[in-house]
Formats: structure tokens, C-alpha cells, sequence
């Protein structure tokens, strides 16, 4: 018998680390996808692409096991993780891997348990087709069709039995020494969405209305407290169905009645607890199998980019994993849309990595952007080869300005890996092995002035898409990418972290989008945040909600402002003043022109208090936006958030927050060096915290790295030719 390394994340340095026999390991991957062509360690390309990650001085690496490769009628079978394992070894003897575990049971499992099944609210299960021996077995995810239940205890139960076994018998070959981390992947592409929810409405099952139904009375625990809680004395646990088609009804504006509608809230909450809850049920097996020396985690804590579908199939229930001893990491892709990744854009991750980091857990990016050789996926954006390796420069180096790491994603141009099989960009990804591992062992440092605060129970109390509500989640997706934007250092936790965080760090809190506030969270920003920080920022429903009933009361008193509702039928446009007029969009510039846009009519809040400094107003005349001065708190109010970079830059300028560079394209701090990108050839003036101003002069598409402390440019050997 053999057995495994002890591995561990503990911090090091300031930031989550991965150690390995106690030697702490920069969190830098090369990772093969999971499409056919490319997805065999030991095939051809693969294996080249692996040996050229390893020659980089790569340790890290991941690669995906199915349980359609080991997991057959006949029982269970490792030769395929084995070989994976080989092929790695093979190319690197020092390496370090992590699989990729998909636990959702092969077809042959799924048409022997019918009753396990999801069912969705707005289309019929169709079978599974035959795939072809060039397609994933994940390449109809997105399609209404035979999928395990989440809720299902047969599958959940079988299920970490052969996750159990599948760890045991690796222990009978030696390969297994380099196996280090288990990632739990399950639900859309392994990624724990639910299923087909980008397109359908899962799960409205048997399996998954008794498991509802089991949920609830957890819950509630008597019919008395269910009755009061849904305002209807007909209802009854043994009757109540998950949410169908009604999921995306709203009463008030955006915000649906919490009474009238609690069973609509209740699904998307039991849906989300429940996914949640599975990743912790298979880490925690992980864990006990490998008596603690594997690493545990999974794709969860996605926030930005869900294509406004957080609440169908996102990650609402972040306290479970943030919370649970058995998750060590959590990763995602980075952040989709040309906002994101385009040339001058911050690359955002998905996840709020400010919160992983402070619950101790490792974030980890998917690097998936395509290089100059492009991808089969037309919604990616490829740039030819200098603007791409100037690109994969922004990508990679965020990771680690934000105390995180990644991986390197490999589709290639045909799914066959490759992408970075061009000198030039192996050079460079060299380089930026050697500027990270340097960044590693440096004491972490998140220089941040403006905190910016996220929350996910709002989700599950708003319409479910953005054509009814314009304002939850794309208000995230748009002011976080621009305050990136902005010049300005920012910082993002959830909400439910606030409690968490050293406030006092801050020279602004904004809170973004914190529609649902509960009575303990309302007491304290009224009570710390207000007291501790100089300058508190909220927009457009502050508490408009506390889960139980709607409460737009509480607006204007955690605002400390009068205010009055005025329904609108369309978002109104906004004139902005004083330092934040001029030229920038609003948010009704994103929607008023979109045919499928359909606010309704819906309240706004217009601030009527005389003792406030009027920052904008409706066309309407009245205020919109205002400043209150209370004492040592400065609190600002937007129905309408401002959202361009130059808007952005000026109110956080305002509170006092250090602006690096002027807004337009990304600027990232942390972790002791600086980000900058351009789109065209830019100079100007980059001014550090210490005050130092240092001349800069950037390239077409550049993107260049500062020492934060110094100023020194970091020396990169590739140069624009163009």
C-alpha cells in the first residue's frame, strides 16, 4: 500500500496557501480541459503542453476524472485516474495534481433510477442522446434533459461511497503520491449550477418536492409557524410544491412579497442550501477517506457574470462552504463578457475572493481566455498575439494582486490543448511564474480604501431575471468591473461578512446591492459601520426587505434621509453635479432601448430631506441623489448609481480614497505590485500611496506590473511589434 502527502491550506504570509509535507507551494496551475481531444495526460499534445508548463518550473497541475471513466456495471474501476496520474508524473516527477472529481453518476446509472431524476417547471426530460467519441460528457448540461436530482439520497449516498472506495484504491498504486486535491464537481460543466438552469426551470421533481417538503418542516418547524409565515391558513407541508413557472412574479417593483410569494422564496433558499450542502457532504468525505492529507474543494462562490440567473442556478448559500472545516478552496472561471476581458478590463474573478481569503479558504481563477490561436467558442474573445499576450498578462497577475491563484485552462484551438504552444507566450508565462512565486513570498497586502459589499439573500427576494429586475444584479456586474476602472484600489466580501471585517481599514463602504437586510445586519451598519467608517455609500433599496416582509421604511432611516417613493414606468435618467457631472452612463442607459425590458411600473426613492446636499436628480426634478453630513459619518445616497469609471473615480476621491491613475482602463493593487492596462498608447502618471508620482509610458494593449513600494517597472522580454 501507498498513501498520500499530507496537504493542507493554512496561511502563509498574509494569504491562503497550499502546502504540500509542509512546504508551501505558489498556487500556479496548468490544467487540461475536460473535452476528449484534449483531457488524456498522456496523449500527444497534452502530455507537450504539460511538459512545457513543467519546464516553466510548474508543480501544480489538474486534470478531470469522470465516474464515466471509473465508475461501470461491473464496479469501480481507477486504471483511468491512474494513467492520468502517469501521464503527469511522466512529464514532471515533482508534480503536485489535483482531479477534477465530476461525482454526478455516468448515463448507464441514470437510466436505472428514473425516480432520481430532475423534473423542470417549463419543458418535458428528454433522454440522453449518444455522444460521440469527440463530444464531453458534459456537453448537454445546459439542455432539458436526464440529470440526477441534487435532492436525491440514493444517488448522494452511493455516490460518496464510490467517492470513498475510488480513494481507497488509488492508495494501491504508487502514483498516488502525487495526488494532493479532490475537486468536487457536480451540476452544469461540474461547476454546481443547476441543471439546464441558464435556459430551464429545475427542479420540480418527486425526489426534489419531498426533499422540499422535508426542508420546510426543518424550517418552520409547526403548521402553526408555516401558516403565519405564508399569511395563508390553508397550507400544509404535505402540499406544498416547489416554485414552477411563477419564479420570476413580482409584486412591488423588482421585489416580490415575501408572504404572498414565500413559497417562491423558500425553493430558490431549499435549492441553494442544498447545493451547498453537497459540496460539504463530498469534501467531507474527501477528507475523512484520505484521513485529512487530500485537499477538498469545488467550484462555488460564483457572484459576477451568471448571465442574470443567480438565483435559477448561482451560489446563494455562501456561508455553508465559507464556513465549513472540510472546504479548503473554492474556485471558478473568470468573469465572462467583454466588460470583463476585453483589452483595458480588470479580468475579473467570479467570486468574491475578499471573503474566501477571510474565511481562510484558497481562491483559485480558471483562466480560460483564449490566446491568438483562438477557441471553437465564438462568445470568446481572441486577440492576435501581441494584444493576447498582454492580455494573459492582466489575467494571470490578477489572481495574485486580489491573494489568490489559478490555473491555466487549456481548450486549444480544437479542444486538443495547446494554446500556449508559441515560444513567445511560454516565455512570458515564464516570467509570470517568476514574478508570482516572487509576489508569494512577500508579505500579502490588500491596499484597498473602498470596500465594496455584495449580497446574495437579495437574489432570492427579486425577480429572477433581468428584464423585471434591471437593478440587482446588473448594478454588480457593471460597477464592480468600472470601479476596477476607476483608479481607485477596491476590496469586495459578501454581506454576510460584514460582521467579519476590520471597517475601520476603510475609507468608504459602499454597499452595492444590500436590498435584503435582516435586523441584526441593519443594527450594525447602523451602529459600527456608521461609527467606524467616514463614509458609507448606499444604492437604489437599502433594507428594502427583511426576508420576513417588505420594509421600505428602513431605507430612509439606514440612510439617515427622508425620502418618499415615486413610481416610475420607465428607469428614469439621472443629471448628476458637482463632481460627479459630466459625460458617463447611467443605468437606463443599459435598458431603455432593449425591446425585452419590462420595469413595470415600480417605486423609486426620492430623497425629500432639506438638510441634504443634492448630488442628482430625475428629470422630474426631484433629488435622486444626496449627501448627508451627520457628525464623523458622511452617508450618500443613489436610487440610480453612478457607473462610469470617471464617476466612480470622483466619489470615491471624495471620501478620501487614494486614486492611483486616472479612470478609463484597469488598475489593480495588491500584494506589492501595481496593475496597469491601456487600450491605445497612453503616458501619464502613476501616483503611489507613499505620494511618489512615477512616469509611465504604455504600449498599445500593454499591460504593465509597478513595485507598489518603488515604482520600479517590472522588465517583461516581450515588446509590442506592431
Amino acid at each position: 500500500m501507498f498513501d498520500f502527502r499530507r496537504s493542507e491550506v493554512k496561511n502563509y504570509k498574509g494569504k491562503p496557501a497550499i502546502y504540500v509535507d509542509g512546504v508551501p507551494m505558489s498556487p500556479f496551475f496548468y490544467a487540461l480541459t475536460d473535452q476528449p481531444a484534449g483531457n488524456k495526460t498522456w496523449e500527444t499534445i497534452p502530455h507537450k503542453s504539460i511538459s512545457d508548463f513543467a519546464k516553466i518550473g510548474t508543480k501544480l497541475f489538474q486534470c478531470d476524472v469522470s465516474m464515466e471513466n471509473v465508475y461501470f456495471k461491473s464496479g469501480l474501476d481507477v486504471t483511468f485516474a491512474i494513467k492520468q496520474l502517469r501521464g503527469i508524473i511522466d512529464a514532471c516527477p515533482d508534480c503536485r495534481v489535483m482531479f477534477r472529481l465530476h461525482v454526478n453518476p455516468p448515463r448507464w446509472w441514470i437510466d436505472e433510477h428514473p425516480s432520481e431524476l430532475v423534473a423542470y417547471a417549463d419543458a418535458e426530460t428528454l433522454k440522453n442522446r449518444y455522444l460521440g467519441v469527440h463530444e464531453s460528457f458534459l456537453s448537454d448540461d445546459l439542455k432539458n434533459v436526464s440529470r440526477i436530482s441534487f435532492a436525491s439520497d440514493i444517488w448522494r449516498d452511493e455516490y460518496t461511497g464510490v467517492v470513498r472506495r475510488f480513494i481507497s484504491k488509488l492508495r494501491e498504486h504508487e502514483e498516488c503520491r502525487a495526488l494532493v486535491a479532490i475537486q468536487v464537481a457536480n451540476g452544469i460543466y461540474g461547476e454546481n449550477h443547476y441543471w439546464a438552469s441558464m435556459h430551464h426551470m429545475p427542479d420540480v421533481g418527486e425526489t426534489m418536492t419531498a426533499y422540499f417538503r422535508k426542508w420546510l418542516k426543518n424550517k418552520y418547524k409547526t403548521a402553526g409557524n408555516l401558516k403565519k409565515a405564508y399569511g395563508d391558513e390553508t397550507v400544509d407541508f404535505d402540499k406544498l410544491r416547489p416554485a414552477g413557472t411563477e419564479r420570476n412574479e413580482v409584486d412591488h417593483g423588482i421585489f416580490r412579497d415575501p408572504v404572498k410569494h414565500r413559497a417562491i422564496c423558500d425553493y430558490f433558499e431549499c435549492q441553494h442550501e442544498l447545493t451547498a450542502n453537497n459540496i460539504v457532504t463530498f469534501a467531507k468525505v474527501v477528507k475523512e477517506a484520505s484521513d485529512g492529507k487530500l485537499l477538498a474543494g469545488a467550484f462555488y462562490g460564483y457572484y459576477f457574470s451568471l448571465f442574470g440567473k443567480a438565483a435559477a442556478g448561482g451560489h446563494l448559500s455562501e456561508e455553508i462552504v465559507l464556513n465549513s472545516g472540510y472546504v479548503d478552496f473554492m474556485c471558478a472561471p473568470q468573469a465572462y463578457g467583454k466588460i470583463n476581458r476585453e483589452i483595458g478590463g480588470p479580468a475579473l474573478s467570479r467570486g468574491i475572493i475578499g471573503s474566501a481569503r477571510m474565511h481562510g479558504k484558497l481562491w483559485l481563477d480558471e483562466r480560460d481566455q483564449p490566446t491568438h490561436y483562438g477557441t471553437h467558442d465564438p462568445g470568446m474573445i481572441a486577440y492576435p498575439k501581441p494584444e493576447s499576450i498582454y492580455n494573459n498578462r492582466a489575467h494571470v497577475l490578477q489572481s495574485f494582486i486580489r491573494g489568490a491563484g489559478m490555473w491555466f485552462y487549456d481548450f486549444g484551438r480544437y479542444c486538443s490543448a495547446g494554446w500556449w504552444d508559441d515560444p513567445e507566450c511560454m516565455k512570458e508565462n515564464e516570467e509570470l511564474k517568476k514574478l508570482t512565486d516572487a509576489m508569494f513570498e512577500r508579505e500579502y497586502d490588500a491596499p484597498a480604501d473602498a470596500l465594496l459589499v455584495f449580497d446574495t439573500k437579495t437574489l432570492l427576494h427579486t425577480a429572477a431575471t433581468p428584464d423585471k429586475d434591471p437593478f440587482t444584479d446588473t448594478i454588480a456586474n457593471v460597477f464592480v468591473v468600472n470601479a476596477y476602472r476607476s483608479g481607485a484600489a477596491v476590496e469586495c466580501i459578501y454581506l454576510s461578512d460584514i460582521f467579519n471585517v476590520d471597517i475601520e481599514k476603510y475609507k468608504a463602504v459602499v454597499f452595492v446591492n444590500c436590498f435584503m437586510t435582516d435586523g441584526r445586519t441593519f443594527d450594525y451598519i447602523e451602529n459600527t459601520v456608521k461609527k467606524k467608517c467616514p463614509n458609507v455609500i448606499f444604492f437604489s433599496y437599502p433594507a428594502y426587505t427583511d426576508g420576513q416582509t417588505l420594509t421600505p421604511e428602513r431605507t430612509p432611516r439606514i440612510c439617515g434621509m427622508e425620502m418618499e417613493e415615486k413610481e416610475f414606468a420607465l428607469i428614469p435618467k439621472i443629471k448628476y453635479r458637482g463632481v460627479l457631472a459630466g459625460d458617463g452612463f447611467d443605468i437606463s442607459d443599459l435598458y431603455l432601448h432593449k425591446k425585452s425590458y419590462n420595469f413595470g411600473t415600480a417605486p423609486m426613492f426620492c430623497v425629500t430631506d432639506k438638510g441634504v446636499e443634492t448630488v442628482a436628480c430625475y428629470e422630474s426634478g426631484d433629488v435622486a441623489a444626496a449627501v448627508k453630513r451627520d457628525g464623523g459619518v458622511t452617508v450618500r445616497f443613489f436610487a440610480v448609481p453612478p457607473l462610469a469609471p470617471a464617476q466612480i473615480s470622483a466619489l470615491l476621491s471624495d471620501c478620501g480614497c487614494h486614486i492611483y491613475r486616472r479612470p478609463g482602463c484597469a488598475t489593480l493593487c495588491g500584494g506589492g505590485i501595481i496593475e496597469i492596462t491601456a487600450v491605445e498608447p497612453e503616458t501619464g502618471a502613476l501616483t503611489l500611496k507613499n505620494g511618489q508620482k512615477i512616469d509611465y509610458s504604455l504600449e498599445r494593449s500593454e499591460t504593465a506590473v509597478f513595485d507598489a513600494e518603488t515604482g520600479e517597472k517590472f522588465d517583461f522580454t516581450y515588446r509590442y511589434r506592431g
